[in-house]
């Protein structure tokens, strides 16, 4: 669900703030920041030098990906102190002050994001009021993490804890940058114990040391007492990580996944607009790292199935079995090798052919059919095509014409002009592949 802040008969609903239930019980209090407020009227002290810095609220990208209201800081000509808040209650009732227990632990956080320019970012809290971690020395400038690397458009997660004033044992682990799109953590920072007496504090957000016009954006803060009802880290990052924790949806597809490392994400729909991976496992299909795709062949012309890729300095593709058929493209040639399902072909091997004399039904010559691939039983259809022009010849005739082997005959012969006929032979397979080819069948008359 989702909480408004702000909600009563002042707020402009064109301007409400609406954020994630991870910051409810946020002792931060942000429920001012609506559009095109400036923040300095609020009792957030600012962050500048009076050199043109601006810091204004207006419409951003949450880390979510979910549109809403963000705190923009962008450098004046000086960049020192380039925009974000100090420690500060002018009295309004939303400052940047908020009480604390010495005796309890609580985690700051606070999303940032280098929209343009270059600059550093940092996350602290107010001098004085903490101690070094496990000590009771105080720390006059303390930052919970900094950090002048942040790739800009990507939304970060700063984190820090402050222990029970006096306790040890404890460590810097969970304390850092992270960021939002993986959930990972990319930079280590700093945690602090309170020091004795504290009873209030404010936070300090900065873009600092930033080039004339940098820009940045910080998310509303959130401070949580750490007692079991606090959201939790994991929770907070899943806000605006691609890990599968969180859904991915058409509208925050390009953001979540704009060169987001993705573990195990499971999506139904999502509109890419470019997509680059080093593998890919699909079921039998898989796309090695250089590209290749492969289906049971491990390699071009390697293994039963089918292969496609740039290998050995050419684009190839191959299918089917080397020691069988297949069909294989090697940047050159096209090769089919082996016997292909339905292809056929045809020759004649033997011409019999004899002297006749005249007289009726003499038998002029024969072809047999000899057919290589075809699969199942081979169906045979024989045809007279033509015969040549001599005057004196008559009309011929097949015999087994559904035979590999015909037989031409003529009824009569007058006298011994050599004679010719054209036939053609059709044969089929079991699978209804054909092969057809044209013989001539001669003899010469005595």
């Amino acid at each position: 669900g989702n909480v408004i802040f702000g909600a009563g008969a002042s707020v402009n609903p064109a301007s409400y703030m609406m954020v994630p239930t991870v910051w409810v019980n946020n002792l931060m209090d942000a429920s001012w920041w609506m559009q095109d407020q400036q923040p300095a009227i609020n009792g957030w002290n600012g962050n500048t030098d009076g050199d043109g810095t601006t810091d204004y609220i207006v419409p951003g990208t949450l880390p979510s990906g979910n549109a809403g209201l963000v705190w923009r800081a962008i450098a004046g000509t000086g960049g020192n102190a380039a925009g974000g808040w100090n420690p500060g209650n002018s009295g309004s009732g939303f400052g940047n002050s908020f009480a604390v227990n010495t005796s309890r632990c609580y985690r700051f956080c606070v999303p940032i994001r280098r929209v343009s320019g270059t600059g550093s970012a940092y996350w602290g809290i107010e001098g004085g009021k903490v101690c070094g971690l496990n000590t009771t020395t105080p720390v006059g400038n303390p930052y919970f993490a900094s950090s002048t690397a942040l790739s800009a458009g990507r939304w970060y997660l700063f984190v820090g804890y402050v222990f029970p004033y006096g306790k040890s044992g404890y460590t810097h682990d969970a304390g850092g940058i992270y960021d939002m799109l993986t959930g990972q953590k990319v930079a280590s920072g700093s945690n602090f114990n309170w020091t004795a007496g504290v009873t209030s504090v404010g936070t300090r957000a900065y873009q600092h040391y930033a080039s004339a016009g940098a820009m940045q954006w910080f998310a509303p803060p959130m401070v949580h007492l750490v007692d079991g009802t606090e959201p939790t880290l994991d929770a907070i990052l899943a806000s605006g990580s691609v890990s599968g924790r969180n859904p991915l949806t058409a509208g925050n597809a390009s953001t979540y996944i704009a060169n987001a490392t993705i573990g195990i994400a499971h999506i139904n729909t999502a509109s890419i607009g470019s997509l680059s991976a080093l593998s890919a496992s699909m079921g039998t299909v898989t796309i090695d790292s250089s590209g290749h795709v492969k289906g049971g062949q491990t390699a071009y012309s390697t293994g039963t199935g089918f292969f496609l890729g740039y290998s050995g300095g050419a684009y190839k593709f191959s299918i089917g079995n080397p020691a069988g058929a297949q069909l294989t493209w090697d940047g050159t040639d096209l090769r089919l090798t082996g016997q292909v399902f339905g292809s056929m072909s045809i020759a004649a091997i033997s011409d019999i052919g004899g002297t006749v004399s005249a007289g009726t039904n003499k038998l002029l010559g024969s072809r047999t059919a000899t057919v290589t691939g075809g699969t199942g039983t081979l169906t045979y259809r024989w045809v007279i095509l033509s015969q040549n022009n001599n005057p004196s010849t008559r009309s011929c005739y097949l015999s087994s014409y559904t035979s590999a082997t015909v037989y031409v005959y003529i009824n009569s012969i007058a006298n011994s002009n050599e004679t010719d006929v054209a036939v053609m032979c059709t044969v089929t397979d079991a699978n209804g592949r054909a092969a057809v080819q044209q013989f001539t069948v001669s003899v010469l008359g005595v």
